[in-house]
């Protein structure tokens, strides 16, 4: 106990929580003293068996978009769930002014938040602080710099008769893309390898019968009766990802559908991802290189 007669942590309430030690020395010391996150008979506790482990380590907070158009939305990620009522943005303009109203929208998942402005920003440089603590209440603060550029004065041309705008065709492929890679697996690679598609869409895609090929031309045809869910994952690891100058390409009737970043390096555990889940504009500014997200929204 300390010296007050109390113990530094633990709960003697209904339920019962344990007091566990973090490091097995200096037992004095209340910051090596945590609530037990283990569960053992009835009780909130590791009796018998190893030490529960606190979550220790902030959230990892990513502004996605750094260089945006002035209506457009400012984009965050995080690498886990965060506690969105704990989640604070302050916004100041290039003439030191605060960005007073504004609308914040949260993914469910915790794992993304869009800030959306009720008139369109100035050209500019804008300094932006995030905060915000994951359930372990652990607080994570940063700061950025937003550039905010104009669009581009149309070049003027010849007074012409404009003329007429074809019907678009509907296209017959739906929009599946390939959403993230893991060439580099913590481990053994062959067999670990994950590829992702994304349904971009509001309809369940049967994707039986499409292909996957790695940029060697190894194939692998999806299974019939495979189905990708309205914005739902399908995962595989039957393609052979390299670990550099690697890309995977789908298909479709013979046709190619999508492709990946020809990415020219990989790090061990980590993937190769789309910044926001089934963003495609055929840039490699679309993939980002980050911890896992795999059946998730990213």
């Amino acid at each position: 106990m300390n010296r007050d007669g109390n113990w530094f942590a633990g709960k003697n309430d209904a339920v019962g929580q344990s007091m566990e030690r973090i490091a097995p020395v200096d037992g004095t010391n209340p910051d090596n003293w945590y609530t037990s996150l283990g569960y053992e008979c009835g009780r909130i506790g590791t009796p018998g068996v190893e030490n529960s482990i606190p979550d220790k380590t902030p959230p990892n907070i990513t502004l996605v978009n750094d260089f945006i158009g002035v209506n457009d939305d400012i984009v965050f990620s995080f690498n886990e769930p965060i506690d969105i009522p704990t989640f604070f943005i302050s916004v100041v303009g290039p003439y030191h002014g605060v960005i007073l109203r504004y609308t914040i929208t949260c993914g469910g998942s915790g794992l993304g938040a869009s800030f959306e402005p009720d008139n369109p920003l100035q050209v500019g440089a804008y300094s932006i602080r995030v905060k915000c603590r994951d359930p372990s209440d652990n607080l994570a603060e940063r700061d950025f710099v937003l550039t905010v550029v104009g669009e581009p004065e149309p070049s003027p041309t010849a007074t012409t008769t404009p003329a007429p705008t074809p019907t678009p065709t509907p296209s017959s492929t739906p929009k599946i893309v390939i959403n993230e890679l893991m060439p580099n697996p913590i481990g053994t690679d062959r067999g670990n390898e994950t590829t992702e598609l994304y349904n971009c869409g509001g309809e369940p895609v049967d994707i039986g019968g499409w292909v996957l090929k790695n940029e060697d031309g190894a194939t692998y045809n999806i299974p019939a009766g495979t189905t990708i869910e309205p914005y739902g994952y399908y995962l595989t690891a039957k393609v052979q990802l390299d670990n550099g100058d690697g890309q995977v390409l789908l298909y479709h009737n013979g046709e190619e559908v999508d492709s990946s970043i020809e990415y020219t390096h990989s790090t061990e555990g980590v993937s190769w991802q789309r910044r926001i889940d089934g963003r495609d504009t055929d840039s490699d500014g679309d993939w980002i290189e980050r911890d896992s997200t795999f059946g998730l929204s990213g």
